[in-house]
């Protein structure tokens, strides 16, 4: 069974699970996941605060962090030993900045995908010593 910690700016919560959705509600929000269970970890965030930081240390392959925020800047964040897929999913109404960041000694995809009604900027970036893909994609009606 999965093992992660949780660490709030005030509370820490301890959870066995594979999925762990997070209602934020303070300014500032910040959840860390440390696993070296089977292969994928889930956070998911529903906030109207500024800014959403998800970081992920995990031996495992995959990571995903999906954010709903009317709020500008959401970040998440994976380092692994292993090769791995970090996803960043940002859904605002407002103007929205989506990152996602991969730190790997091995092969990295990194995708950051940022859904709103404002103006979008998407980036990803991999740091890697073995081959990268990186996307960013923004799809916004203005």
């Amino acid at each position: 069974m999965s093992h992660f910690k949780l660490l709030l700016s005030i509370v820490a919560v301890a959870m066995s699970a594979r999925a762990m959705p997070v209602d934020a509600i303070a300014e500032a929000v910040t959840a860390t996941l440390y696993s070296s269970e089977p292969s994928v970890v889930t956070a998911t965030f529903d906030s109207s605060e500024p800014v959403v930081t998800a970081t992920f240390d995990s031996s495992e392959p995959v990571v995903t962090a999906t954010f709903d925020s009317s709020e500008p800047v959401v970040t998440a964040t994976a380092n692994s030993s292993k090769p791995i897929v970090v996803t960043a999913t940002a859904k605002s109404s407002n103007p929205v900045v989506g990152t996602a960041t991969a730190n790997s000694s091995k092969a990295v995809v990194g995708t950051a995908t940022a859904k709103s009604s404002k103006p979008v900027v998407g980036t990803a970036t991999a740091n890697s010593s073995e081959p990268a893909v990186v996307t960013a994609t923004a799809n916004s009606s203005i």
